[in-house]
């Protein structure tokens, strides 16, 4: 994770904890660093995303399956997309 992408993580995890409660926050960020993670298993630095990585991310949350062999829910898949 290069310093930029640190910093704004620390920023974006500084503004949340003004808003939200400690267990949102903690939930808000569990999200943002899995795609975070997601994109440096693929070599992207936050700044190169495009649709293109974002699709992917997506197409991946769709076939992802929990250890019981089940998807995971919409809701689970949305809160994913939509904190990242």
């Amino acid at each position: 994770m290069s310093a930029k992408t640190k910093k704004l993580l620390k920023e974006y995890e500084d503004d949340l904890f003004i808003r939200y409660g400690e267990t949102t926050v903690r939930g808000y960020l569990g999200h943002v660093r899995a795609f975070l993670d997601w994109l440096q298993a693929k070599s992207v630095e936050l700044q190169e995303v495009t649709s293109k990585e974002l699709l992917a991310h997506q197409g991946e949350l769709l076939v992802a399956r929990k250890k019981d062999g089940k998807p995971y829910s919409i809701g689970y898949q949305q809160n994913r997309i939509a904190f990242s």
